[in-house]
């Protein structure tokens, strides 16, 4: 019979489902504790934009309204009610506008603001526009069935110079 060498694989430990020693010899029961979602922690009056302060992917445990999104297929199935937030794959495959709240918009203004100026006297027609600015700014949006609602083409933006004197 050849040479076997046996090779000890480590264990798997999963701590707080394995029992693991200590340097001691002491088994360690080490204990997790679930915590509470995050809006459960708020204080009663919170500044939502501060929770919430641009685009994001749906999370379950910082919105602290109920929310539901999805469809049933017949009353038997959830009661006929749409699936709530927690573990909700439709909200977290669309877009959302949780950052469009009212506040977010004065927030956002407010902080734009001091880099806005007044508009230029006499450039009141889209000919003296033109003449003082030949600028022309050419977007293009693009609509398309695929899984994701971006498509790369629609960030190009092209600037054209107008350079002929009037």
């Amino acid at each position: 019979m050849p040479n076997l060498i046996i090779l000890d694989f480590p264990l798997l430990e999963i701590p707080g489902l394995t029992d693991t020693q200590t340097k001691s010899g002491q088994v360690d029961h080490t204990l997790f504790v679930r915590s509470k979602p995050h809006h459960l922690r708020y204080p009663p009056a919170i500044n939502w934009t501060s929770i919430w302060p641009s685009a994001a992917t749906f999370n379950h445990s910082v919105v602290p309204f109920p929310i539901r999104q999805g469809y049933c297929k017949n009353l038997a199935e959830n009661h006929g009610v749409s699936p709530g937030k927690f573990g909700n794959a439709e909200l977290m495959k669309i877009p959302n506008f949780l950052h469009l709240t009212k506040a977010h918009i004065k927030m956002h203004c407010e902080a734009l603001k001091k880099f806005c100026t007044v508009w230029p006297r006499g450039l009141n027609s889209p000919q003296e526009i033109e003449k003082h600015y030949p600028l022309e700014v050419v977007r293009r949006s693009y609509l398309f069935s695929a899984p994701s609602l971006r498509d790369p083409r629609a960030r190009i933006v092209t600037i054209k110079v107008s350079s002929s004197n009037n």
